[in-house]
């Protein structure tokens, strides 16, 4: 993927992040040894509510709202926000507060560039165990999406969208691929969350995916799975750098504090 130059540059400082779930597995002794009981508690609810999607990618915490909902002072609360800052999961913009695990436009990129590879070799390996009633199935999702849809039905498209290729990667008959997608499909959330208003979801071709599962040509697939994911993004990433250049993705329209 080529990169455009920007004089906007990442946070040094913004540290790398896992997977929710490993910090849902985190020991308790580990984290206890720097955070009160107190803190602690609240450190795991805040997890749970990010494994949730009630706090999602982007989206900036409210101190206030947050101490009342988990029933505390704001003293443990700012606690257990510190240290998951320094695990990565929240970050604090200088003016603006503290935002549930963010993203820079490298990142995102470095991300999508990963999912093509993952889902490019799903498809690859779907063709040694798709049958001809999953590509029945795969054809008429892909005419769905292909179709403007009604006001009001962009959820619908979506789950549509994310049905297709999550079909791909079961017919893959890859746990360990099926896993690896399932962390990386954040990219998606992220991108609908932080940014919904530098584009919208629009009907595109899926048929050449089905067509090239259907000839059964390994080669084939993932061609096809690989060309048709990259170029769905480029016009995000060129609106992603226009406004945020290669810096922190945070949401629109949020006022400085």
């Amino acid at each position: 993927m080529v990169r455009s130059s920007s004089s906007a540059s990442p946070s040094s400082n913004f540290p790398s992040a896992l997977p929710l779930a490993e910090y849902q597995r985190t020991d308790d002794d580990q984290a206890g040894a720097q955070l009160s009981s107190t803190a602690l508690r609240l450190r795991h609810a805040l997890v749970n509510l990010m494994l949730s999607g009630e706090i999602s990618a982007g989206k900036r915490l409210d101190q206030r709202q947050l101490a009342k909902r988990l029933n505390t002072t704001t003293a443990p609360l700012r606690e257990a926000l510190t240290a998951l800052q320094s695990e990565g999961l929240l970050v604090r913009q200088p003016g603006m507060g503290v935002f549930c695990r963010v993203y820079t436009v490298l990142e995102i990129e470095e991300l999508v560039e990963i999912r093509g590879v993952l889902e490019s070799l799903a498809a690859r390996r779907a063709t040694a165990h798709i049958s001809d009633q999953d590509i029945a199935e795969l054809r008429e999702i892909a005419r769905q999406l292909a179709e403007p849809f009604a006001a009001g039905g962009e959820k619908a498209f979506v789950k549509a969208h994310v049905d297709f290729h999550k079909r791909i990667v079961r017919i893959s008959r890859s746990p360990r691929l099926e896993e690896l997608l399932g962390y990386h499909r954040v990219i998606d959330d992220v991108l609908a969350n932080i940014a919904p208003s530098l584009w919208g979801n629009e009907p595109h071709d899926h048929m050449g995916i089905v067509e090239a599962l259907a000839s059964r040509n390994p080669q084939r697939a993932e061609d096809a799975m690989r060309s048709h994911i990259a170029p769905t993004y480029q016009k995000r990433f060129a609106a992603l750098r226009q406004r945020f250049g290669e810096g922190l993705i945070f949401p629109t329209g949020v006022v400085r504090d």
